[in-house]
């Protein structure tokens, strides 16, 4: 996208900068959400754009097919990389790194769905996951929390969740309501709203970590404007990025 001067010349569009944990930042890890005007991140365009002032090769950035699933890929040595970097993408919703990689990325797609970083106090070890409803209730954050600390992260680990759909937005049937911790569903003017965040939060105290090294971003993507990629406000199908580079 551009602008134009008064000279009628067009000039380059600042983007914003991605969204970053400042905790993760500090341990020299590469990481971060897209926002809207970074394009649709599930175009290969967009992609590269982004990347390449970013400084990183988009081939250094594993991607995923989605399924809403409950399930991560462990990366942990090169013959992973050579195994779930190349296409056909594989299966799953989540990416665990480690093992002493270097230059490996890997990330989630997201346009309402929760993103989750994970991290031990070194950054040695790391995940990236996309939490839709239907992992969230299965318990995915947890589940790829815990096995973070079988396969030997330093503990305690560290969240943070990117911008996702609030619970002031996330209307649900009662057939998905009733799946949710009744903690974190709250019920106004006849109508169910189910709140990731809170149910993301109490599955990671269950796995170990500490309140206060859970983190969450505050913003909405359905009622932040064209802030954020949102279905349930646009319908469509683009999506922002969640990345992670070892």
């Amino acid at each position: 996208m551009t602008d134009t001067q008064t000279t009628g010349q067009p000039v380059p569009q600042i983007m914003p900068a991605p969204i970053t944990d400042p905790r993760l930042s500090a341990l020299g890890a590469t990481h971060g959400s897209t926002f809207y005007a970074h394009g649709d991140m599930k175009t290969a365009a967009a992609r590269k754009s982004f990347f390449t002032r970013l400084g990183i090769a988009p081939a250094r950035i594993m991607l995923l097919h989605q399924i809403h699933s409950a399930d991560a890929l462990e990366v942990l040595r090169a013959d992973d990389v050579a195994r779930y970097g190349f296409r056909p993408r594989p299966n799953a919703d989540g990416w665990i790194l480690g093992g002493g990689l270097r230059g490996i990325g890997a990330a989630v797609y997201s346009a309402d769905c929760a993103p989750v970083f994970l991290w031990d106090k070194k950054a040695a070890s790391v995940a990236i996951l996309h939490c839709g409803w239907r992992g969230t209730v299965a318990g995915f954050a947890g589940k790829a929390a815990r096995r973070m600390t079988e396969l030997g992260a330093a503990g305690p680990l560290n969240a943070f969740i990117a911008p996702h759909i609030g619970a002031c937005c996330f209307e649900v049937g009662p057939e998905v309501a009733c799946q949710f911790n009744p903690a974190c569903v709250t019920r106004k003017n006849g109508r169910d709203y189910a709140d990731i965040t809170l149910e993301l939060t109490l599955q990671l105290q269950a796995a170990g970590l500490n309140r206060a090294d859970i983190r969450s971003a505050p913003q909405c993507t359905r009622c932040s404007g064209e802030t954020y990629h949102s279905f349930r406000r646009t319908g469509r199908t683009s999506a922002m990025l969640s990345y992670i580079l070892l």
